[in-house]
């Protein structure tokens, strides 16, 4: 645990990204790159993103790194542990593996994480970083549907994949979308969704 946090420390000097406002810079597409293992920093804030790329894969492993001063600031509902010197390191839930693009949301600490692109546990999901929970967004079920209802008037599909469409600043939105490969090449751009920058995941039900 701890080898890995210097590891990971020791290189976010050469290799985080530099902030910026442009919305290039919130947006982070693993697969268009094949994958380069290296560290994002939170263009506002004090979390990072290290990329890690298993061998022969385009596709990352997200694991999760606080940079900041310790104790964090608490919501109502982080862990009081969520965060601490000793616990500086999160890589844990669905959202970890087979990654194909990241997003940051510029106004809390929520990421937007692409799992699977066309993996069979593909998804699209809110991170909360600072609570440490997760949300889907976009899941299995809306794939299905959507190739469906391509499939009862097409036949000629030969992949697919989830796809972030676009991270826009001056809307405050967020959009992503379900990409169907044709035979001939083309690319059909189906079941688009959107949701609100900014917002927090969905409360927990008292049980």
């Amino acid at each position: 645990m701890y080898k890995l946090l210097a590891f990971v420390l020791a290189l976010s000097a050469m290799l985080v990204l530099p902030a910026a406002s442009a919305a290039s810079s919130w947006l982070v597409r693993i697969s268009d790159n094949n994958c380069a293992q290296r560290l994002y920093e939170q263009p506002r804030g004090r979390f990072g993103v290290f990329v890690f790329c298993p061998t022969g894969s385009k596709y990352g492993t997200l694991g999760i790194v606080n940079l900041g001063d310790m104790p964090v600031r608490h919501q109502a509902d982080v862990p009081a542990d969520a965060w601490n010197h000793d616990r500086r390191f999160w890589q844990d839930g669905p959202w970890v593996n087979v990654v194909s693009a990241f997003a940051w949301d510029p106004k809390n600490d929520n990421i937007y994480v692409v799992v699977g692109a066309n993996h069979e546990r593909g998804a699209i999901y809110r991170v909360d970083l600072e609570t440490r929970r997760h949300e889907k967004l976009f899941s299995r079920a809306d794939v299905d549907a959507a190739m469906l209802a391509w499939h009862k008037s097409n036949s000629d599909i030969v992949d697919y994949e989830l796809w972030l469409e676009e991270l826009d600043l001056n809307t405050g939105t967020i959009r992503f979308s379900l990409r169907l490969h044709k035979a001939d090449g083309e690319i059909v751009t189906v079941a688009k969704k959107s949701t609100k920058l900014g917002e927090s995941l969905t409360p927990r039900r008292r049980r």
